[in-house]
């Protein structure tokens, strides 16, 4: 086989020429018994010149893959060289110093071998472009231990090894290593965002209180998380405390902490709740000294109540509506008075006990009721007195509005019966179901 000139390689049009004359040689000279080696040639040579048709066309990704699926079939070292070419257009230099030395280590003899070692040796020479940048900018960069400018920035390096450090203020410094060989472009993006930092709010009187930050509600009190750093617009807001409101400047890595008591609103009633406060000795001595101050661990609560209830005995009272008033206690717990209808008033006394202490909270409550029902026989109203319990869930709508529901079962007896109405059922067994609306003073 007679290889063509290195020179004609380097052109597309002589490189067809010299493996179009090479192959068929190939072919004219292989025994009917190799015809699969012809198949190959053949189909070679059609790869070929499908990449040849890409080179003229500047495709010159679909001509690598063509040349290459030649030389697969037939190794040929010219097919190397014009893979070269190709990722030398595509400024793929590396890949081009890799093809150029295979074609030397092919076709030692090649005419143009010294020609295509000093291009190697000058593709290995070539600076890269290197754009450095990092968030946020003005970060000084040092490469190799020298300072260098700040980011954005955008220089050349000589080909090997290089170690590139940012740093921006008291900010720990990033590095990265970088290679740069046959005038690569390379580029590097260092994050340097400050690290978050923490909020602690922890009034000594303020458990259950809003945490707002920035305007949005964010939790409950006690409250802590990682914020980031910088200024917030910190509100705390309990029912019978004056809010408040200020701003706190959270720094890197450390914590802000708000532990200041809540100041009691003016006129708010002083009551003072044994429930994760002071213990009692203490009370006892603030109230001795004139000094007992209202703690924030109490609020009023009123309202409206809806429902109906049923009764398993029978009953002309077809529905329930009222009032509901009561204290509660750090929105852990409270205590009631369920005013209902219809007429005679019924009452209801208990207490709402919440499973949680966040926006929505579940609660199971216990009671007593008295009230009244009609006789069955309709000659009057026994009164009767019960037990109650059940459960539900309370909603803060707002600081000031909390909505409920709930379903309890009440079992009572009646007290004015006579022994002449002794064969008659004396007992019923309630279920009510109520939802209402309350104000938190």
């Amino acid at each position: 086989m007679t290889l063509a000139s290195p020179a004609a390689w380097s052109c597309p049009t002589s490189t067809l020429a010299a493996l179009t004359l090479a192959l068929a040689a190939l072919t004219a000279a292989l025994p009917a018994r190799a015809q699969p080696a012809a198949d190959a040639a053949a189909q070679a040579r059609h790869e070929f010149f499908v990449g040849e048709a890409y080179y003229r066309n500047g495709d010159y990704q679909q001509a690598i893959i063509h040349y290459q699926r030649a030389h697969a079939l037939k190794p040929h070292p010219a097919v190397l060289y014009n893979v070269a070419q190709c990722f030398e257009r595509l400024g793929q230099l590396d890949h081009a110093s890799e093809q150029y030395e295979r074609y030397l280590r092919e076709h030692p003899a090649a005419a143009d071998r010294a020609e295509v070692a000093a291009r190697v040796a000058r593709f290995r020479r070539l600076p890269s472009r290197v754009a450095i940048s990092s968030d946020p900018a003005g970060a000084a960069v040092a490469i190799d231990g020298e300072t260098r400018g700040v980011t954005p920035l955008v220089l050349e390096l000589p080909p090997g090894d290089h170690r590139v450090e940012v740093r921006l203020g008291d900010r720990p410094a990033q590095a990265q290593p970088l290679r740069c060989a046959h005038g690569r472009p390379a580029y590097l993006s260092f994050s340097l965002a400050a690290p978050p930092g923490r909020l602690v709010v922890r009034p000594p009187n303020g458990e259950g209180a809003e945490v707002r930050l920035d305007g949005e509600l964010v939790g409950y009190a006690p409250y802590e998380s990682e914020l980031a750093a910088g200024r917030h617009l910190l509100e705390i807001g309990l029912a019978g405390c004056e809010p408040v409101r200020r701003f706190v400047t959270v720094v890197a890595g450390a914590t802000a902490s708000f532990a200041l008591p809540l100041r009691r609103r003016a006129g708010a009633d002083a009551i003072a709740v044994l429930t994760d406060g002071p213990d009692p000795f203490t009370l006892v001595r603030r109230a001795v000294q004139g000094r007992l101050e209202a703690e924030g661990f109490a609020s009023w609560i009123v309202g409206g109540l809806g429902g109906a209830h049923a009764r398993s005995s029978t009953s002309y009272d077809t529905g329930i509506g009222g009032l509901v008033l009561g204290i509660e206690f750090l929105r852990r717990a409270d205590l009631h008075l369920d005013l209902l209808a219809p007429a005679p008033v019924q009452v209801s006394m208990g207490s709402r006990i919440y499973l949680t202490t966040g926006r929505v909270r579940p609660f199971v409550k216990v009671g007593w009721t008295m009230g009244s029902r009609r006789k069955p026989d309709r000659s009057g109203r026994w009164f009767g007195m019960g037990l109650e319990g059940g459960g539900g869930l309370a909603v803060d709508a707002t600081r000031w509005l909390v909505l409920f529901g709930q379903v309890s079962v009440v079992y009572a007896g009646d007290l004015n019966y006579t022994v002449a109405e002794s064969d008659l059922p004396h007992g019923y067994l309630q279920v009510p179901v109520l939802f209402g609306a309350c104000l938190r003073l």
